[in-house]
């Protein structure tokens, strides 16, 4: 008898039985919170519902999704088990300076969540192009940063920098003001903006570039790769570390 009341206490009422889906928008907007999703709802329904403030930071603004995480999740799972390899085979060649370059990355990378951030034009104008205004997925979150007054300097560098931005400055006035470390590839650099676009330069004197570096970007110093990876082995971890860096949320701290 018990079983069957609650069979039909089951069956009277279905919604107990599932939550509807909904996603949910927060920041620099004057309605944070989470919202009803249905089918056809799209980014700019979300900004409009939230009354985007007009301060907001749209190139640091974040769309993440759930259906994006499996993918970054192996992301991150190659890139741990390219570091942790290296630092078996730092330790069998006595190597003590590689060696703790790699930890220092290890800590980096495991401190670094799985967002599922994915690229997206976040400025409301632009959002009524409908190439510029995608459908929203059941359990997007969307945040709409602050603007910062920092870039960071992260990979082979004696330790990460958060230093000024400037607008004047290239990416080589920021890396002369973060020493690298002495195993830090001596060709290449990678630019990651704020909005996740990743901008590999050459750095060396015989093939260097430079590009805008945007007010809450990241510059990646490589690490060589004869440090992290066997001969055998193709060499991709510098691509996969920026890969990784430009899923993450920038930093949302108020211009000083």
């Amino acid at each position: 008898m018990i079983a069957r009341l609650l069979l039909a206490a089951l069956l009277l009422h279905p919604p107990l039985l599932a939550a509807a889906p909904t996603f949910s928008i927060d920041g620099a907007v004057d309605k944070p919170g989470t919202y009803n999703w249905q089918p056809g709802v799209r980014l700019l329904d979300a900004s409009v519902t939230a009354q985007v403030n007009p301060d907001a930071w749209y190139m640091g603004a974040t769309l993440q999704r759930e259906s994006a995480k499996l993918e970054q999740r192996k992301l991150k799972v190659g890139l741990l088990f390219d570091l942790r390899s290296a630092k078996v085979r730092s330790r069998l060649s006595h190597n003590p300076e590689a060696q703790a370059l790699i930890e220092q990355l290890i800590a980096q990378v495991q401190a670094m969540p799985v967002t599922g951030r994915v690229m997206a034009e976040m400025n409301p104008l632009k959002q009524r192009l409908i190439r510029h205004n995608p459908l929203l997925e059941a359990g997007d979150s969307i945040s709409y940063a602050h603007r910062p007054s920092s870039i960071t300097v992260t990979g082979a560098v004696q330790a990460t920098c958060q230093l000024a931005y400037s607008y004047t400055a290239t990416p080589y006035d920021y890396l002369a003001a973060c020493p690298a470390h002495p195993l830090a590839s001596a060709d290449s650099l990678f630019l990651i903006q704020p909005d996740g676009a990743v901008i590999h330069l050459g750095s060396g004197h015989w093939n260097q570039q430079t590009a805008p570096v945007a007010v809450g970007a990241t510059l990646l110093v490589p690490v060589s790769e004869a440090v992290l990876t066997a001969a055998d082995e193709p060499e991709t971890f510098n691509e996969d570390m920026a890969a990784f860096i430009a899923t993450q949320t920038p930093a949302q701290e108020r211009a000083r």
